[in-house]
């Protein structure tokens, strides 16, 4: 009985000591998969970065391009209808000139021949 359990106690510890440095190796292999697993962490968090600046930089792009499209439509049309009014006024004008320029021609006339004889 006493050789029995000697025994088993000497397997106790054997097991024990081999399970300790199962654990050992597992634990040198660790901080290399620590290593690696940070590693390929921030690479991937590269990327994510990488493509989220392409993201904001293409949709940036693009809004930028859709603004300046619109603010030059917007002054095209501006700019035609001041020219469309312009042109009105100037064609206005010329029917004044046209209609009531030989009467205000002859009232010029007569205002300033009054005027040199209330003078003179």
């Amino acid at each position: 009985k006493k050789k029995q359990d000697a025994a088993t106690q000497v397997q106790r510890y054997l097991r024990g000591f081999s399970i300790r440095l199962e654990a050992l190796k597992g634990r040198q292999a660790t901080p290399f998969q620590a290593l690696y697993r940070g590693h390929k962490a921030r690479q991937e968090y590269a990327v994510a970065i990488a493509s989220a600046k392409l993201l904001q930089t293409t949709w940036r792009c693009y809004s930028a391009r859709i603004t300046y499209q619109i603010e030059i439509v917007d002054i095209i049309i501006t700019q035609s209808v001041v020219r469309r009014w312009l042109a009105c006024r100037r064609a206005q004008s010329m029917r004044d000139i046209e209609l009531f320029g030989p009467a205000s021609i002859i009232q010029a006339a007569w205002r300033a021949k009054t005027a040199r004889r209330v003078y003179l």
